[in-house]
């Protein structure tokens, strides 16, 4: 019986080793996976934080934008007032001579 092992143990040796390490990259594949996981997790977090940091900004900015050009749209109107005013009374003056 001896003899017998002695003859299979290089057929054997092999495929015990293979085995071995199949076991050793699946298990390993599985922590790598969760740590793969948790990364993926940890910048989706990040991402939608930036996604309401950007959001916020733009709305801040839009309201701030709204505003200035509110008051360019005024003081322009102003202006036009001004230059209208200007010229009636530059043709009521050629009216008048």
């Amino acid at each position: 019986m001896n003899q017998q092992v002695l003859t299979y143990l290089p057929v054997i040796s092999p495929v015990a080793t293979l085995v071995v390490v199949m076991l050793g990259v699946l298990l390993n594949n599985r922590h790598v996976d969760t740590r793969i996981i948790d990364v993926i997790r940890h910048m989706d977090a990040r991402f939608n934080d930036l996604r309401d940091i950007i959001r916020s900004e733009s709305g801040r900015l839009e309201a701030t934008l709204r505003l200035e050009l509110k008051t360019e749209i005024s003081s322009l109107r102003q202006h036009i007032l001004k230059l209208d005013q200007r010229v009636e009374r530059l043709e009521t003056q050629r009216l008048v001579r």
